[in-house]
């Protein structure tokens, strides 16, 4: 089920759309208590925001980090 489109420049990184689209689904009421998320939307700072200001787990593969 779609709940929500955000189209934006190609440059604009997917975590970067994520509170946007948390505020929206909220003020629909249609908050999820777990959000389903590919790697592009599970920067640390959005899952925190996404508890914090929504109480919505963001759940999704973490980020791949380079340690060489």
């Amino acid at each position: 089920m779609i709940t929500d489109v955000a189209t934006t420049a190609a440059t604009t990184h997917d975590s970067q759309v994520l509170p946007g689209i948390h505020t929206r689904l909220a003020r629909r009421k249609l908050l999820p208590a777990e959000h389903l998320v590919d790697a592009g939307y599970t920067s640390l700072p959005h899952l925190e925001q996404a508890i914090r200001e929504h109480q919505v787990t963001v759940t999704g593969p973490p980020l791949s980090v380079s340690l060489g």
